[in-house]
């Protein structure tokens, strides 16, 4: 009696781990809160965050700070603004611009543009709906989160605050089908995160990634807040006059993945 009541315990606690990887209300919060970013009009979104040179994150080899601002309609705009440093030495100014159809390029001391196939936003599996709302072909349910994250939980609940960690099997074979690991050994060991969800919107979402190459750690840090859904109504533009036409047909026809094309 006093083993079967052991093996019932064992079993109840292997079990009792397994449901506690995830938390079906944060998984019901996150969905609805997807569904409702995808019906967004505007947004302005700020990131910051960088890569670290040490496991201890005291050496930030390269920092990222970046804002946006994005109103989504049959012809949708965008004004994305870098400020970059990479050992402390801070890049030109960089910027990414998408207007009347037209994708603008401002990265070191070149300025492209290009315009744009009209059915740009089908080929990303992005269309406008009737309303001019984000929508994707993707559905958001809990099959599809669990199929994606290991782990998804709350971490305050009375706050929104949901705490996640990614399936790394995925990025394995995506890496895998890239070819990536041809170039050279790298390996994601961790990749966790949070996200914060006010009013059915999210608000924030910081990801901490490690990475290994070519046997050395580093770690990745970012924080994306998200703000003014739906209030952005109009989106400062730079007069374009010292932009160049940009050919990108022999760029199209390279393969960056397998070239001679350095990643590190």
């Amino acid at each position: 009696m006093k083993k079967f009541l052991c093996f019932t315990a064992i079993i109840a606690a292997c079990l009792c781990g397994c449901s506690s990887r995830y938390d079906e209300d944060a998984i019901s919060l996150y969905i609805d809160a997807a569904q409702a970013m995808r019906q967004i009009k505007s947004i302005h979104i700020d990131v910051a965050g960088g890569v670290y040179g040490d496991k201890d994150k005291e050496t930030k080899n390269t920092k990222i700070n970046m804002n946006a601002d994005l109103i989504i309609s049959d012809q949708p705009q965008l004004a994305m603004e870098f400020d970059l440093a990479v050992y402390g030495v801070a890049l030109d100014d960089t910027a990414f611009y998408l207007k009347d159809n037209t994708f603008y390029m401002n990265f070191m001391n070149e300025k492209t543009k290009v315009a744009l196939p009209k059915d740009f936003m089908k080929l990303f599996s992005m269309t406008n709906d009737e309303n001019g709302s984000f929508t994707s072909d993707d559905e958001v349910n809990a099959e599809a989160v669990k199929k994606m994250f290991k782990e998804f939980k709350y971490q305050d609940k009375d706050q929104g605050v949901i705490a996640f960690s990614f399936d790394l099997e995925m990025f394995d074979q995506l890496m895998k089908t890239a070819g990536a690991n041809e170039q050279f050994k790298m390996t994601i060991k961790s990749y966790d995160g949070t996200m914060s969800i006010k009013d059915r919107m999210m608000d924030e979402i910081t990801f901490d990634l490690l990475l290994e190459i070519e046997g050395k750690d580093y770690p990745i840090s970012f924080t994306i807040s998200f703000s003014e859904q739906n209030k952005v109504k109009e989106i400062k533009f730079p007069d374009f006059k010292d932009y160049k036409v940009k050919d990108l047909s022999d760029e199209l026809d390279t393969d960056f993945i397998g070239g001679d094309n350095e990643i590190l």
